[in-house]
Formats: C-alpha cells, structure tokens, sequence
C-alpha cells in the first residue's frame, strides 16, 4: 500500500510540472467540400493551436492532441481524431531600452493540423480540445495552476441539411505580443480575417476551464463546458477589469491595464454574420502579460471618422509618463498650418475627404515613437427613424429617416428590442417589425455610409393593447346658454357620440351644446387599433358662489380665503392684500381694522356674487414681571399683566395659581416662569413672556464639633462653609474673628465660677445678602482632666445612649476601659471621643454596676490615669 501511494505522488509531481504550462489556444477549420472518400460527410483542414510558455520543453510538449468532435443536439461524443504535431514557432516581444522592467511576452505555439471527414448532421457538431494545466499564478483567476483549459469551436449545417455550409473559420492574425505596462493605456488587435468576406463580431466571453484532472483527456469530457472562476474585480465580460473594453467591430482591445503586475486570461468570442444572419462561433483564448512599466507610445485609433463637422480633437491614447514632447501633422495638404506640437491639438480641416494623419511622441528626443491613422471627414451624416404602429400583434411600420451629404447609407441594422429572443433584428432600410407583448422597448437603429461614417439612434416605443387617447378633461360643467370643446389628443380616426347637439363629431375637438347634462363617448381608431373614453359634461342654469362666513383674525396675521362654485372663472376685488385676484382660495393680509372682499363668479353666460368681511384684533399684550433673586428657602411673587382675561403660567405646578397674574411660588432653584395670555374669542393667539426666579443656593455653615477646653489652651476653630463671606463672633479670644480658622486662647479672665461655658457663632454670608450661622459650645475646665458620667441609659432615644470619656487639656488618648462586676473587660476604644452603646457583639448588656479606667496625656505631658464606676440604666 505505501508502495502505492508513494508511486501515485512521484507520478502526480511528474504530471503537474509538466503541465502546468499552458496559456491558451483556438481552433480553426477550413471548409473543403463534400467528403470524396466518405458520402454524406464533408471534410475540413482542421488546425488546433496551442500556446505554451517559451520555457516549455521535453513532456510539456504533445506530440499530439485529442479533438473531439461532439453533437450539438445533445452534446454527446460523435468521434474523436488524434491529430499529430505539424509545426512550432515562437513569438516574443523585444525590450525597449527606454521602458524599465518590461513584462516578458513570449510564447510558444504549436500546432497540430489534419483533413477531417465528419458525417452531415442537421443539427451540426461542436469541437474541442482539453489539456491542463495552465501557467501558475495568473491575476484574474482562482488558483490558476490547477485550472485546465479547453479550445473550442462549432460547425453549422447548412440550411437545407444536404451538406454542411461552405464556410471557413476566420483566420487570427496571431498578434498577441502587446507590450502592456500596468496602469497604463494599451491596444490590442485581437482580430481576425473572415475568408469568406463575412461580418464578425468581438466580444469578451468566459475562459473554459477542463472538467478532468488529466493531462490529455482522450476523448475529452463533454460539453458543457465550465468557465473559470474570476477574482473580485475581474469576470468573463471585464476579463481586464471595468476599464478595458473590446471594439464589437474591429476586435481591438483598449483602454487602461490593471494595476497588478502578471498574466491575464482574456478569450474572446468572434461571431459571423452572413445577411445579418449569425453562422458560426469561434472562439480564442490567450494570457495576456501585464508589467510594471511605463511605454512612451504614440497610440491612435484605426481611424478618425467625423460624420457631424470639420473639427477633430486629437488625443494620444497612451498615458506613458515618458513621453515628454508631441509633433502632430494632420495631412492637409491645401494648409500649411496642419502641424501642432501641443498634447491635445484641435484642427478644423478645410475640406471633405480621408487624411492620413500621423503623431511622433518624443520627436528628435529618447524613445521617439509614431503613428499614422486615417481621418475621415465627411459631416452632415446622421441617424433617424419613424414609425408608426400602436398595438400588440399588429405590424409596426419603422421608417428610415436618416441623412448623409457625402456618400450613400449602404447598411442598416435595427434592433427592436427584444432582449428574450434573437429575431428581433432586421437589416433592411423601412422594415415591418409585429411585438407580441405590451411593454416599452428600446429600438435601435445602427446606420453606416459608404464613406465610413456610421451613427446609431436609440428610441423607445411603447407598445400597448389599444391606442392612447389624452383627455384634456373628464367631468367639466356648463351654462346651458353656452357651448364647450372637447378636448382629445392622440394618433387616428376619432369618432364621438351621441352627435346630437355636436359640430365636428369624428374630429378630435368637436363643439358641443347640450340642454341637459350628457355623458360623451369617445373612440380613437389607429391602424384597426382601436381605443374607448368618455367625458361627462354637467349642465346647470344658474351658478353660486360662497365667500365663506365673516371672521376675526389677529391684526397682521395672514387668512387664505375660499370660494365655493361651479364656475371656472373668478375674480376678488380689492385687490389690497391678496396674493391673487383670480383663484379659489387667494391669500389675504389685513392690515386695517377690517376689510370686505367681493368674489365675482362666471360660468361662461352664468353669473354670481358673494363677500365676506374679515374684521381684525390686536394681538394681547403681556408681560412676566421683573427678574428676581430670592435666598435658598425664601418665597417669591410674580408679578404678571396683560390686556387679555385668560392666562397660565408655566410650570402650573411650581406657582400657587397659574391663572393669576400674581401668584407665589416657592422653588429650591433657579426656574423661568412663562405667562401666556390669550383672548377668548377674535384673536385667540396665545402670547407668551418670560420671568426669571434665581435661587441663590443654600448657603452651608459648620462651627464644629462642641469641646472641651483648659484655662490657657489655645484651639483653632474649625469652621468650614460654602459662602464667600464669614465672622466670628464674639471677638473674645480670638486672633482673628474674620478668619474662617482662627485661633482661641482661653485666659482666666473669660471664665467665671457661674460661666464654665463659651460659645462662639460663625455667619457666613454672600453678597447678594443671603447668610447661615452655626454654633459651638466649649466647656472650660481650669486644669487638665479626665471627667466619666455617673450613669447612661441605651436606650436608643437620642439621650445618653452613650457613656465615654470628656478630655479637657489632652493632648493624647491612651484608652478608655469598661468592666462588669465580675473583673471581665467588656469594651475598650483608643479613639478619642468613642464610647459604649451598653451591648456586647450586638447583645445588650444588663442594668447595674460597671467599673472603668481611662489614661491620657495632658498637653503639658504629664499622664493623667481616671478610674471609678458608673451606673447602665434601662
């Protein structure tokens, strides 16, 4: 087994890099005769070629190849020939030494040729050669080394099925070393002769991959046959990317290379053409190399043909960035001004006739390069057409309506539009086309002169069911004194009903002067196409006319009156005011007090007359008050007024009436109050006004926590605020009442036998007068010491919850102990001012007897020890 495998694996290497080397190929057949060997076959000189890369040698070259020859009617295998090696050539594109790192274009070709006898079919028979693999690494496709490729072509019977036709494939001209440089403007000539003198037709088509992984499959797989799958940017109608395209007529492909460095697959699909009857397909594939190089190239169309004047823009169609200087000769010989050096010269040619102009890039220079086109000047030539025709399954006739002054319109080919089928074409100058379906189509007429101009004209024709009739009204309405015109429009024969009381009955505009109202038939007949309509026309004796009911507006406001009738004509008087005299509903702008418009109304012999007064009010007047500034907690009144008897304030929530003109409110910060006032009838706009209430914030004031002190201790106040403003008062003792932390030192002076207390407020205040205060008290003791109540009760009211230690004159706090009766310690805190709640872990404890002690030191530094026992009471 691992023989085997190992076997398969030298075996698949050996396959793959012999074959990965193919870079397209085509077929083309030379139409012989009927076979002389074989009755009922027709013989062909059949020639396949096979394009390699110039490296290709030892088992990548076949000593021959296997075409198959198969059915077109249900693609299955007819035969298969093994067609021998008749000759090898090799094309290469040489370097020019002014392009940098040009692209290598070379490849080798094979042929492989052989008399072919196939037997008459009706239906004909498609051929084909497989291989694989190609070249790696190709730009446009996926996985390029393990993708085949396959060469095909068709052969058609000929009509009356004795034989096939006697035609022969075209014949490529095999000039396929184009010297591409990426990102740059390049031609192509991928064309081909016909020996036959048919039309051929280029288009880009899908490069055909091999359904087998064999290098010669023998006989190859059978149609259809898979196209290769394309990178993002690129597909079989863009093989180049969106911008390079193929000339339909001429098989060359220009315009700007890819940006990417490499090969490309491009194959194009030739179509022939015999009286406008395509005959045959033939296809060829090649890998087009892209370099990353500049060319300094003089490139022109094969021809400048303007069919419209006298004027032509001459362009280079190369954007190499060598090229440094241009010489134009535009071939006049009866100008001696034909010449231009500029990039893109126009010329204005005397005369009619075919120049030859030419272009040297670089002239006299480095990498000079040349070209000559022929220029054909021939205007007045243009396309046209009519045609008349309607419906659906009934003939159209097209008319050729186009012009030339020089020469004669010698071909035609229309296209009318029918994307589903193939016989919508016609090649003759006035052809009789019938559609099948309602829809609207392109139709194309493509026209070409003996002298080489050729334009195309696109239209669109709708084709319906039945014609179009165009009604310039459907319901209308008379006085019975006057007559009216019907209105149609449209193409054919009209016929309208009933005639009584009608003038002109089968034209398109008759006259008609019913006495009651009457409904009018219509029917337009184009080609035995034939339409139906109607019209319906009121007939009244008399008109009204509603102005509307007088009204009351807001004085300068704008009002849109609105006339109510019948009649097709009206007129408003005065005019003051009114955008429009003469419509329905005019726009009016009353500025006075009031005004009184009168609507005149006519139907023709009927007439009619209305007004309506519009009386106006000021709009009311109102005014929010002053803005206000009020302190955090204070009230506020807003004081409003208007000329009007409604009115609310907003917010309503925040003010104690809002349908008051004064009102309170009491906010905690800034707030702007809307009065809006409004009449109750007449003007009832609403008017509105503003009033800003500022809140000064509250102010915040702290003077600490109450303390302790000792006769000659000296304290920092720690008040803190939010103000701007601050005092302490009083004075006594301070260093600095104006201080926000001044200090204070107790003398014996401020102390008294019935004053142990001193209490000090601080105020703070901002400047627009709002102010807090707060308080401390400080207990005075005449030395250090350490004082304990007597007794607590915990019973969580906010009173004596608590026992702890009261320090005067201590500068450090050792702890502070509690005991039960039993010597056990129950609580102990090291911080100053901390205490026991009377629980333990959360438990609280009996009432009675408890023991402490307390150590501190003194702000003199001498250790004060306090023991003794208080009393828990619940």
């Amino acid at each position: 087994m691992l023989r085997a495998i190992l076997l398969f694996f030298i075996i698949f290497l050996s396959y793959t890099l012999k074959a990965a080397h193919l870079k397209g190929g085509y077929i083309e057949y030379e139409y012989l005769g009927a076979s002389l060997n074989k009755p009922g076959f027709t013989s062909y000189n059949v020639t396949v070629f096979q394009y390699l890369d110039c490296n290709s040698a030892g088992g990548q070259i076949d000593e021959s190849i296997i075409l198959g020859v198969f059915n077109i009617s249900d693609n299955s295998l007819k035969t298969s020939f093994d067609i021998g090696l008749s000759g090898s050539s090799i094309i290469q594109k040489q370097s020019f030494v002014c392009i940098d790192n040009p692209p290598v274009v070379c490849y080798r070709i094979d042929s492989y040729n052989a008399v072919i006898d196939v037997e008459n079919s009706a239906a004909g028979y498609i051929l084909s050669v497989q291989r694989c693999c190609r070249i790696p690494g190709i730009n446009n496709v996926f996985n390029s080394s393990n993708t085949g490729v396959t060469y095909t072509i068709k052969l058609y019977p000929s009509a009356s099925g004795n034989g096939f036709m006697s035609n022969s494939s075209p014949i490529f001209s095999q000039e396929d070393t184009a010297l591409v440089c990426a990102n740059n403007g390049f031609t192509f000539p991928f064309k081909a002769v016909d020996p036959d003198g048919d039309s051929l037709v280029y288009r880009f088509s899908a490069g055909l991959n091999t359904p087998s992984r064999e290098a010669k499959p023998n006989p190859p797989l059978v149609p259809p046959f898979p196209n290769l799958s394309y990178v993002s940017g690129f597909n079989a109608g863009q093989p180049l990317g969106n911008k390079v395209t193929i000339n339909r007529n001429t098989g060359i492909i220009s315009g700007i290379a890819p940006s990417a460095a490499g090969d490309y697959v491009v194959a194009v699909e030739v179509d022939e053409y015999r009286n406008g009857i395509k005959i045959a397909e033939t296809r060829k594939e090649l890998h087009l190399a892209v370099g990353n190089c500049n060319i300094p190239r003089a490139i022109l169309p094969d021809n400048i043909t303007n069919c419209n004047d006298f004027n032509v823009l001459f362009e280079n169609q190369s954007a190499a960035s060598g090229i440094n200087s241009y010489f134009w000769d535009f071939g006049d010989s009866k100008s001696l001004a034909d010449t231009s050096s500029a990039a893109r010269p126009t010329y204005v040619y005397s005369d009619t006739g075919v120049y030859k102009a030419k272009l040297i890039v670089n002239p006299g220079g480095v990498c000079p390069d040349s070209m000559v086109t022929d220029v054909r000047i021939f205007p007045g030539f243009s396309a046209d057409f009519d045609l008349k025709g309607v419906c659906n399954q009934l003939p159209y006739q097209f008319t050729d309506l186009s012009k030339t002054t020089y020469g004669v319109i010698d071909k035609y080919r229309w296209d009318f539009g029918e994307s589903s089928i193939t016989t919508d074409t016609s090649n003759i100058k006035n052809p009789v086309y019938t559609y099948n379906n309602v829809n609207t189509y392109q139709v194309t007429l493509v026209v070409s002169s003996s002298k080489g101009c050729m334009d195309t004209v696109t239209k669109s024709v709708s084709v319906s069911d039945k014609p179009v009739i165009n009604l310039a009204f459907r319901d209308t309405v008379i006085c019975i004194k006057d007559s009216l015109q019907l209105i149609a429009s449209g193409p054919g024969n009209y016929s309208w009903s009933p005639a009584t009381n009608m003038i002109n009955p089968t034209s398109a505009t008759p006259v008609v002067f019913p006495k009651t109202s009457t409904i009018y038939f219509v029917e337009l007949n184009n080609s035995d196409c034939i339409a139906r309509d109607s019209v319906k026309v009121r007939v009244v004796s008399s008109i009204a006319v509603n102005a509307g009911n007088d009204t009351t507006i807001c004085r300068g406001d704008f009002i849109n009156l609105f006339a109510v009738s019948d009649a097709n004509v009206l007129q408003w008087t005065p005019a003051t005011g009114l955008d429009s005299t003469n419509i329905k509903n005019p726009r009016a702008a009353v500025t006075g007090n009031s005004i009184t418009y009168t609507v005149n109304a006519s139907l023709g012999s009927c007439l009619a007359s209305d007004a309506i007064t519009i009386l106006t009010q000021p709009y009311p007047v109102v005014n929010a008050g002053v803005d206000t500034i009020i302190c955090f907690g204070q009230g506020a009144t807003l004081k409003g007024s208007s000329t009007a008897t409604l009115l609310q304030w907003q917010p309503s929530n925040k003010v104690a009436n809002s349908t008051s003109a004064v009102t309170a409110t009491s906010i905690t910060s800034s707030q702007s109050f809307i009065l809006t006032a409004r009449f109750n009838s007449g003007c009832t706009k609403p008017v509105s006004d503003t009033v800003l209430v500022n809140v000064i914030p509250k102010i915040t004031v702290s003077a600490g926590n109450d303390t302790t002190l000792v006769v000659g201790e000296t304290m920092i106040l720690n008040g803190t605020t939010n103000a701007t403003n601050f005092n302490w008062s009083p004075a006594t003792g301070l260093n600095n009442q104006s201080a926000i932390n001044p200090v204070l030192v107790v003398s014996p002076d401020m102390v008294t036998p019935f004053s142990q207390y001193l209490k000090y407020t601080i105020t703070a205040s901002v400047n627009q007068g709002c102010s807090a205060s707060d308080d401390i008290i400080i207990r005075i003791f005449d030395k250090p010491s350490i004082f304990v109540p007597s007794g607590f009760t915990p019973n969580t009211d906010g009173l004596n919850d608590v026992i702890r230690p009261i320090l005067a004159g201590i500068k450090t706090f050792d702890y502070f102990r509690v005991y039960n009766r039993y010597g056990q310690l129950v609580f102990e805190t090291k911080t100053p001012g901390a205490g026991w709640n009377g629980s333990i872990k959360g438990q609280p404890q009996s009432s009675g007897a408890y023991v402490y002690e307390c150590r501190a030191t003194d702000y003199t530094g001498q250790k004060r020890i306090t023991k003794g026992n208080f009393v828990l009471i619940r």
